[in-house]
Formats: structure tokens, sequence, C-alpha cells
């Protein structure tokens, strides 16, 4: 490992010590309501919508970065990371659109509120 590939991470554990000390323990999630803990809070991350995002968007940039050099562009390995990407992008738009749509009251906020992407300048500009 080069001196390189370490030179972020002192700004990167000083910036995680300062967020931990200085935001609240528990902050009120709208007015008139309880506060919320970092429990709940955690308990109200989509995890399975930052998995799938994740996974889609690295199934979609590795084969953009290394197409060309490590792989030809028609290599098996480049066309199913491809592959394997857009069907995690699909799968991942699927999820956000049931967390959104689903009836009842849940726990579970969306990554992508859809209120944020359907008008369709700002979906747009997404794409």
């Amino acid at each position: 490992m080069s001196n390189a590939d370490c030179d972020s991470v002192p700004p990167g554990v000083a910036i995680i010590v300062l967020v931990w000390y200085l935001f609240p323990a528990s902050a009120p999630v709208h007015q008139g309501s309880d506060k919320m803990t970092w429990r709940k809070s955690l308990a109200r991350v989509d995890w399975a919508g930052l998995v799938l995002l994740l996974a889609s968007t690295i199934l979609v940039i590795t084969p953009l970065e290394e197409g060309g050099n490590l792989a030809a562009w028609n290599s098996p390995l480049i066309i199913v990371t491809f592959t394997i990407g857009g069907i995690s992008w699909f799968t991942f738009a699927a999820w956000q659109t049931y967390l959104a749509y689903r009836p009842g009251e849940h726990m579970l906020l969306p990554m992508v509120p859809l209120k944020v992407v359907l008008p369709r300048v700002i979906g747009g500009c997404i794409l």
C-alpha cells in the first residue's frame, strides 16, 4: 500500500469522530413527536435498498472502468457484470417503488423518495 493510499485515512477518522460527538444522541422526528434515538434511526434505514444501490452501482461502474483494459468489451465477464448490474438497478427501482406505495404505517424509509424522482425534469436529470 502506497503512502498516497493512506492520505485520506486521518481526515476520514477525524470527520467520523466529529460527527459522532457533534450530532445529538436523539433528535425530534417532527413537531410534537418523541425524540428518536440512534438505535431507532438505524432501524428505519432501508438496508436492502442500500445493498441493492451499492451492488448495482459497483456492477455497472466496474465494467466501464475495466472494459477494454482488463478484459475485452465482448468478454463474458464484462457482459455478465453489466447484465447483473442492470438487473440490480431495476430491482432497486422496484424495491423503492414498493416501499413508497406499500399500505399501512411502516418503519423503513426508502433510500430515494419517489416524490424526488417522479417530476419529469428531475427524473430526466438523474438519468
